[in-house]
């Protein structure tokens, strides 16, 4: 079958380095990361391969960010490069990793989930 993309609304679950208020356009930085949940459009991109070997089907690593010891790490497709204040995001990223199936006989279904990077409204407190 041919490639295909659908659009999903779902809940999902981030923890980011950076934030972008949509009221002022200034990115934030919180090093501890921040972590919350928001109901989002998502794009799922399908593919279909024809293989009798499906272990050699490449498994697309999401992007995530967590912490290990006293560094923030991040690993997959990431969505930020440059530095405060010029930071450019990739937007939809690839948000969880790609998830493979059969779909028929030797024809297999790999599916890539991705999100928006979100834009928040931040309130300061002084």
């Amino acid at each position: 079958p041919p490639n295909r993309s659908e659009f999903e609304a779902m809940s999902y679950n981030y923890t980011l380095q950076f934030v972008k208020d949509a009221d002022t356009g200034i990115w934030i930085s919180s090093f501890e990361g921040f972590p919350f949940a928001l109901t989002v459009s998502t794009r799922l991109d399908f593919s279909y391969i024809k293989t009798n070997s499906p272990s050699s089907i490449s498994i697309d690593q999401g992007w995530r960010i967590f912490k290990a010891g006293a560094a923030m790490c991040e690993t997959g497709s990431t969505p930020i490069s440059g530095t405060i204040p010029s930071i450019t995001v990739s937007s939809p990223y690839l948000g969880e990793d790609s998830q493979i199936r059969r779909w028929k006989g030797n024809i297999w279904e790999k599916r890539n989930r991705y999100v928006p990077y979100p834009e928040i409204n931040v309130q300061y407190i002084v």
